[in-house]
């Protein structure tokens, strides 16, 4: 099955184009009173009239960095990243004209490692300090 796309403007008027791989609203499950393999559907529609909202999940969130912004009660934000999160064990390629996912990639991974580095170290001088004493 082919992903979904939704498109959103943000607050500047620009448009932007998410996409929803099937691999994260498709989902398998087997009946283990008949032992038949089903497909489920992870989108559920609702109907509501006079409303101009969306409600996203996690089988749209999964695939997106997402923050939020409540510090003016007048002005509630959310924030979506526009390059996508690619799925555990997922071969298909992500498309990143800028080449941003790789540069974002690399620094996550130095500042988690920094954190780590920093976490260890205060454990083991936190040791050390209880071994001498």
């Amino acid at each position: 099955m082919k992903s979904i796309d939704f498109t959103f403007k943000n607050t500047d008027g620009e448009s932007f184009k998410y996409q929803v791989p099937s691999a994260s609203f498709l989902f398998s499950d087997t009946d283990m009173r008949t032992n038949l393999t089903t497909c489920h559907l992870g989108i559920v529609a609702q109907k509501h009239e006079n409303m101009d909202y969306w409600t996203l999940g996690g089988v749209f969130m999964e695939n997106f960095y997402v923050t939020y912004d409540a510090e003016d009660r007048e002005n509630l934000l959310v924030g979506l990243s526009y390059t996508p999160i690619p799925l555990a064990g997922s071969t298909a390629p992500v498309d990143d004209p800028k080449g941003t996912s790789s540069k974002a990639s690399y620094v996550i991974a130095l500042i988690t490692a920094a954190g780590l580095i920093v976490i260890f170290s205060i454990i083991g001088i936190c040791l050390c300090v209880r071994s001498n004493r």
